[in-house]
């Protein structure tokens, strides 16, 4: 499937359409991971896109073998170097400066991970498809299990910024 993500800009208090570009398979997952540059998933290819905002160019597609057979679920910057894909049965950690997978960890099949929130620099929260919120410590880009709460959510965690 080709889909198009659509760039606007704001002048006098009107959006006006930029450009757009062509993907495969886009399907909403998107996040601004450096001053210029996004990242959004090409579904069809399961490959991770980092998007350069000035240049108006694909710079990379991650597409690894830990990412074969995930669906990506959702995308967060836990640091200012890493980015973590959530999905069907792994946690992806990616080096966004050198564009590879750093460390990819197991879950099992059932517990597809829908959502991830920072707590703060050190502490994430996934939510997976069992309707568990499960915390986890972030320790030299690993992740180790603090705790899970059962039957938590009903579609996903969140944080909310003051």
């Amino acid at each position: 499937m080709i889909n198009l993500l659509f760039f606007y800009y704001k002048y006098n208090n009107e959006y006006i359409k930029d450009y757009s570009i062509k993907t495969n398979g886009y399907d909403g997952k998107i996040i601004q991971i450096k001053e210029n540059e996004i990242c959004f998933i090409e579904s069809d290819n399961n490959a991770i896109c980092l998007f350069d905002l000035l240049e108006r160019k694909v710079i990379t597609r991650i597409i690894h073998l830990t990412l074969a057979y995930t669906v990506v679920e959702s995308l967060l910057l836990i640091s200012k170097d890493l980015l973590l894909a959530t999905g069907t049965n792994k946690l992806t950690i990616i080096n966004i400066n050198y564009h590879n997978v750093q460390r990819a960890i197991e879950v099992s099949a059932s517990d597809c991970i829908y959502t991830a929130c920072l707590l703060n620099e050190y502490i994430l929260l996934t939510a997976d498809s069992n309707h568990r919120i499960i915390q986890r410590r972030i320790e030299d880009d690993n992740l180790k299990l603090i705790s899970k709460k059962e039957n938590a959510h009903d579609s996903g965690v969140y944080t909310i910024k003051n």
